[in-house]
């Protein structure tokens, strides 16, 4: 089965009021909300890096960058499934994600330092596809 790609952003659209981008991470291994927070920032840097190179356009890559940001990133939670199920269905549509994943850093009983997802990011992207996606995940 193919992935369903969309075009990217064209110029038009690549504005912060256009732009979005989305956090998820994980409710269900005990992280405090600094670490659901650290996380997600983690995922969005990857997911920002896997995005322009999604783009491979550099006017857009420039535009981008001199917006300086995303106009919105919305923090969303989530358990492992949902997760996965996310990653898969952005992909298939084309949506740039990074599924991020911890290691080395102890937190709890459940984050000892092996390999953990932890945290997923859609975008930045078309706001309208990113919240097909996410509308009924509910808000950090």
């Amino acid at each position: 089965m193919h992935a369903r790609q969309r075009e990217p952003p064209s110029e038009l659209e690549l504005t912060p009021a256009n732009l979005f981008s989305s956090c998820i991470v994980r409710n269900d291994i005990g992280m405090t909300s600094g670490k659901m927070a650290a996380q997600g920032v983690h995922a969005a840097r990857m997911s920002l890096i896997v995005a322009l190179q999604t783009y491979n356009d550099p006017n857009l890559i420039q535009n981008i960058l001199d917006s300086g940001h995303v106009d919105t990133v919305s923090m969303l939670q989530a358990n492992y499934e949902t997760l996965a199920k996310l990653e898969f269905d952005a992909r298939e549509r084309g949506i740039p994600c990074f599924l991020f994943s911890d290691s080395g850093h102890r937190h709890n009983d459940i984050i000892d330092g092996s390999p953990i997802v932890t945290a997923l990011c859609l975008g930045p992207w078309r706001r309208s596809d990113i919240h097909k996606l996410t509308k009924k995940l509910p808000k950090l």
